[in-house]
């Protein structure tokens, strides 16, 4: 019986160390500013969130093959999935290729298609993205305190999005 409690013990610390790391109980904070701005290529994704790896993937060796230089890429979400069954719901997956003022000019884009996320007021929570699965925990993390927010506020938000920086992921949702 000892034995079980030492074994239970040391596999709850590990789960505990694990979750720390991958950035569960990491203080979230929600900041109020201006986002977005952005001129998208990328791919539209027709199902799941949860499988956006794929056409992640798609888009880029797509960039890679033709020379884009992928500093930042956005999930773009189109539905709330509270709304709308999963095998429906529409997202874009995308990599910036200007920013509030610049045009993408003639570029040779292959088939990727264009999208744009209007500039405005904005709440946004940057979470780290220094392990593999802080793209799993943090949707989990960071959209229920993001939708609180807007419900004590009362607004809706009109464009959700993820920007994937190097170190961080920025949950967004434009007013």
């Amino acid at each position: 019986m000892k034995q079980l409690a030492i074994i239970s013990a040391i596999i709850s610390s590990l789960v505990m160390i694990l979750l720390w790391v991958l950035g569960f109980f990491t203080t979230l904070v929600i900041q109020n500013g201006y986002e977005g701005g952005y001129e998208l290529a990328g791919y539209v994704h027709q199902g799941p969130y949860k499988t956006l790896g794929k056409s992640f993937e798609r888009l880029d060796s797509t960039a890679e093959s033709l020379g884009l230089h992928m500093t930042d890429r956005v999930g773009l979400y189109y539905n709330n999935p509270n709304d709308v069954h999963q095998d429906s719901l529409l997202s874009f997956v995308a990599v910036v290729m200007a920013e509030e003022g610049f045009a993408i000019g003639n570029m040779d884009l292959a088939d990727l298609m264009q999208e744009s996320i209007p500039y405005g007021q904005a709440i946004y929570i940057d979470f780290p993205s220094n392990q593999p699965l802080s793209h799993l925990i943090g949707p989990l993390r960071c959209y229920p305190v993001l939708n609180d927010r807007t419900e004590a506020e009362g607004w809706v938000s009109s464009v959700v999005f993820e920007l994937h920086g190097s170190d961080y992921i920025r949950y967004v949702m434009l007013r």
